[in-house]
């Protein structure tokens, strides 16, 4: 009788103690899953702040903008004030690309010829119109015939005496040279008119 009464009271022992290691494991468990609920959402929180803060640097970060060069053209041109009149252009016939100029042709005939013809109407190879005066004997005035007044600039006997010696090489009043800059038009206009050079075509 003594033994079943002991064997009894260490069923209920072992029962009891079962019950409170179950007891104490799912305190465990619990208080483990919420702490690792807490470690992965700082880490959730860490990575979101690092993404913002990405963002952030890369909006504030200035966009370089590209460099872009200029390159300034300066003329030389002899103004004495700008003009409301704008240049008659007619359609001439275009002269060949290089005319012939006659081997008995000589510059002293040719500066002749451009003073005796003063005054009168001339022609860039645009079909522009445009006069000159004689100041000084060494210069030209070049202006439009509407507007005298207004000068368009200055050409030098020297320059039309170079002109002559390369105008049968040249197509054109670039091919003048740099050195004859806004003045090139009207330099190639007056060597290529048979009033000044009288061209065997």
């Amino acid at each position: 009788m003594g033994w079943m009464i002991f064997a009894g009271f260490c069923m209920v022992a072992i029962i009891v103690l079962f019950g409170w290691l179950v007891f104490i494991s799912s305190d465990y468990a619990e208080a483990f899953a919420k702490k690792r609920n807490k470690k992965e959402e700082s880490k959730k929180q860490k990575k979101a702040k690092q993404q913002n803060s990405k963002k952030s640097t890369k909006k504030t970060q200035p966009v370089a903008k590209p460099k872009i060069e200029t390159k300034a053209k300066t003329k030389k041109v002899e103004h004495v004030e700008k003009s409301k009149t704008k240049p008659i252009v007619v359609e001439q016939p275009k002269p060949k690309k290089i005319r012939v100029i006659p081997v008995e042709t000589k510059w002293e005939d040719v500066w002749t010829r451009t003073v005796s013809h003063q005054g009168e109407v001339f022609f860039t190879k645009m079909g522009i119109q445009f006069v000159y005066r004689l100041e000084g004997n060494e210069s030209l005035i070049v202006s439009y015939p509407n507007d005298k007044e207004h000068i368009l600039g200055k050409i030098t006997k020297t320059q039309i005496e170079n002109a002559f010696e390369i105008i049968k090489k040249c197509e054109g009043p670039t091919d003048l040279g740099p050195e004859y800059n806004f003045c090139s038009s009207y330099v190639y206009g007056i060597l290529n008119d048979d009033r000044i050079i009288d061209y065997k075509d």
